[in-house]
């Protein structure tokens, strides 16, 4: 990283965009698989996409470097895109909003779950090493598709503390720790 351009999780400002990086919730889904005792192998080879991007996830550093001086704060989503996300946004100091609706889903993902399924998986699910960070700058999402790799909107850093959660655009109750290490 060259002097002066490593991103933080305390960066984030009243404004700025909340976006993340490809389809979060994928690898616990994979996770989910390997460990179905009641499925095995069958629903393991059935849903091998999934099962991959757990056993061998695509750290998004070409993504970072690129987005680095554009992007405010990031953070990877390893515990969780719920528990990253206020992870980041109590670094700096600021509240967020956001619209889960907004969260991308994998194809592969909703081929094997319903909606409720797939996005507790994106909202709680680790090991995904996608990037969460904030920009003020839409030019994120270009620079995302020249790497080819999604870069979403799912919401905005406001004044405050706390990250609130919205689903067609009502409060959506949710709260969840994350990975809880030890």
């Amino acid at each position: 990283v060259k002097r002066g351009t490593a991103m933080t999780r305390s960066g984030a400002a009243k404004g700025d965009g909340i976006y993340v990086s490809g389809f979060p919730g994928d690898a616990a889904a994979g996770l989910a698989i390997l460990q179905s005792p009641d499925q095995g192998e069958r629903l393991w080879v059935k849903n091998d996409y999934l099962v991959r991007r757990f056993a061998n996830p695509d750290a998004r550093i070409r993504l970072g470097r690129r987005i680095s001086g554009v992007a405010s704060a990031a953070i990877d989503v390893s515990d969780g895109l719920y528990a990253d996300l206020a992870k980041l946004l109590d670094a700096s100091r600021v509240g967020g909003v956001l619209e889960v609706d907004r969260i991308p889903l994998s194809p592969e993902i909703l081929k094997t779950m319903d909606d409720s399924a797939a996005l507790d998986f994106a909202l709680t699910g680790g090991d995904d090493y996608e990037l969460c960070f904030t920009s003020n700058d839409k030019s994120v999402v270009k620079i995302g598709r020249k790497l080819g790799v999604p870069v979403t909107r799912i919401g905005t850093v406001r004044k405050g503390s706390g990250l609130t959660c919205l689903k067609d655009r009502e409060p959506f109750d949710f709260e969840h720790p994350g990975y809880v290490h030890f």
